[in-house]
């Protein structure tokens, strides 16, 4: 059995999925060309991490770059969401004397949400093209968690990133960021896909694939990452498909819209883990 080191450590071979299924599951789901994007490779191997559960893909060049995701978004105009489920139970945890810190904080809605909420709040976001078009008041700065970390250890008292871990092929080295930007006593929450929910199949749906999802977690994969982190799991949030929670008729219309076309095209259950750091 093949074995490498992964983000975790020591992890197993799973499977290996030629490209050539990838590329038509993509035209088939959006009439996206991904085939640009998957680096001259004829196919990729999926390990799971012994000690997590993380499953990842590799090689770690598969990942989707900048142009990828503005292609991408172009393709699927509802990929940066105004509202997404986690926002909720987020929200409910804020006080006015939280600095706060948003790791991918695309066109910025959910920092939008915190405007009144928060002392202070502050994005990141690789994606420039979102940056210009951002819809808070809050800076949203083009830089990595690695870089801000280092530049703003212990600066925040809570940090939170949604939907992103499953894009990263380093998740280790951001939680470690994550966790040094944040004080002693402050929170950190991910969400993520939820693979206990979306039974892995690689012909479910093509956005679990790379290049978009590179990695899968579980609540059981965050269990275990607490403890390799000395960190508090303070929640676990499990996604219903049919959550409808968050205010105004339009919303609540607008999300049961997204859940009947997940409904056809694949699970879209979620999962929401907050830490304290110790």
């Amino acid at each position: 059995m093949q074995e490498i080191s992964g983000p975790f450590g020591r992890a197993i071979h799973i499977e290996t999925l030629p490209t050539r299924v990838i590329a038509e599951m993509y035209r088939a789901k959006c009439g996206f060309d991904v085939v640009p994007h998957l680096s001259d490779l004829k196919s990729i191997d999926l390990f799971e991490c012994v000690q997590t559960g993380y499953r990842f893909w590799r090689p770690e060049s598969i990942a989707g770059s900048e142009s990828f995701y503005r292609g991408l978004s172009a393709a699927w105009p509802e990929y940066y969401r105004d509202w997404r489920w986690e926002y909720g139970p987020m929200l409910s945890m804020l006080t006015m004397s939280d600095r706060l810190l948003e790791v991918g904080s695309g066109r910025g809605y959910f920092l939008k949400l915190t405007e009144g909420r928060v002392k202070a709040a502050t994005g990141l976001e690789l994606n420039f093209e979102a940056i210009q078009n951002k819809v808070t008041s809050n800076s949203i700065h083009a830089t990595t968690i690695e870089e801000h970390a280092r530049a703003h250890p212990r600066a925040y008292e809570i940090a939170c990133s949604f939907q992103v871990l499953e894009h990263v092929t380093n998740p280790a080295s951001f939680i470690e960021s994550c966790i040094a930007a944040v004080r002693p006593g402050g929170l950190i929450a991910f969400s993520t896909p939820n693979l206990k929910h979306r039974a892995f199949s690689r012909r479910q749906d093509a956005f679990d694939l790379p290049p978009h999802h590179v990695g899968y977690f579980t609540p059981d994969v965050y269990r275990r990452l607490a403890k390799t982190y000395g960190l508090k799991l303070e929640s676990i949030t499990e996604e219903s498909r049919w959550d409808t929670t968050g205010a105004g008729l339009k919303a609540t219309a607008r999300r049961w819209l997204v859940r009947v076309r997940q409904s056809l095209l694949g699970p879209g259950a979620c999962v929401l883990a907050v830490f304290r750091r110790s």
